[in-house]
């Protein structure tokens, strides 16, 4: 993958709405009238955070938490950024493989400065990654989407494996409007969550099965482990244990547009005010908020990932 860096572009209203159907406004600016949403988006900056945008082909889009509105950076053509690595420090971009006749596609781990890691080449004729993530040992990649063997139907859309050698292998199969609207691993490297019409399960990579957590969707993990976000039926936001044995709401009163993103260290969450029209961001420590983009319209954080330290 090829990062192009001499200048990055600041977006414009044009190509704001054109992204997000009905434009997006950076407000970040604005907060300097609440004095402690202020003092939180500073800090987020200070310890070197800043938000990516999955998705987009041939480039990606940067927000930093104190400057307006967001930086475009070019990827290879034919390239998307697919999803960061928990630490927030590796990209995955799948790509288009000019070596092959039947252009299958190629995944990319990559550091914040573009220089490739590691290149897994699945031996399968076709793959559509819709977001990945990346195992805690960075042998693993899980997806959502479907790929197709030689010869073969492609597989059902779901949740999917791929590692680094090439390997791949469906585990969850699923109706496309009920494919998972995010996963995430364990600790270890043994367990994924993942959400499949409006619950959420652990799939277990030892036992080949799933095991059902909660009513629910959108998990995330927590990076130490101990955590599972995700968002009830009534919208609102709780946290579980992985072994289920206990569950809390945080978040009172409010109604979840997406789900909850954590932090690389996490200590702080993203998530989206479905009420308020706001993608916003929470100090779990002592509660604080502050508004990152307003108004959001239809978008929500869903795209948006956890960085740390992205080169400017």
């Amino acid at each position: 993958m090829h990062l192009r860096t001499p200048r990055p572009l600041i977006l414009g209203v044009v190509l704001i709405r054109r992204a997000f159907s009905v434009g997006i406004i950076a407000s970040m600016l604005s907060c300097s009238a609440d004095g402690q949403q202020a003092d939180l988006l500073t800090l987020l900056e200070a310890q070197g955070f800043s938000l990516v945008e999955t998705g987009g082909l041939g480039s990606m889009r940067i927000l930093r938490f104190k400057s307006p509105p967001f930086e475009t950076w070019k990827l290879a053509d034919q390239s998307a950024l697919v999803g960061i690595s928990e630490s927030g420090d590796r990209l995955l971009t799948i790509v288009r493989s000019e070596r092959t006749v039947n252009a299958s596609r190629e995944l990319e781990i990559a550091t914040l400065r573009g220089e490739v890691v590691t290149t897994a080449r699945p031996t399968v004729r076709g793959m559509t990654v819709l977001f990945a993530e990346l195992a805690p040992d960075h042998r693993l990649i899980a997806f959502v989407g479907n790929f197709c063997r030689p010869a073969e139907r492609p597989s059902p859309f779901g949740l999917h494996v791929l590692s680094v050698s090439g390997e791949i292998r469906m585990l969850v199969a699923t109706a496309e409007a009920d494919e998972p609207n995010s996963v995430g691993w364990s600790r270890d490297g043994k367990v994924i969550v993942y959400d499949t019409a409006n619950r959420v399960f652990l799939y277990h990579l030892d036992t080949q099965e799933s095991t059902l957590l909660a009513a629910g969707s959108n998990p995330t993990w927590s990076p130490d482990g101990d955590w599972i976000a995700y968002r009830r039926p009534d919208r609102t936001a709780a946290l579980i244990r992985p072994n289920g044995t206990q569950s809390k709401g945080i978040l009172d009163n409010v109604q979840l547009g997406g789900g909850l993103r954590w932090s690389p260290d996490g200590r702080f969450i993203l998530y989206t005010d479905f009420k308020a029209g706001e993608i916003r961001v929470l100090n779990i420590a002592d509660g604080r908020t502050a508004t990152v983009l307003a108004p959001i319209d239809q978008y929500t954080e869903t795209r948006l990932r956890w960085v740390r330290g992205f080169p400017r």
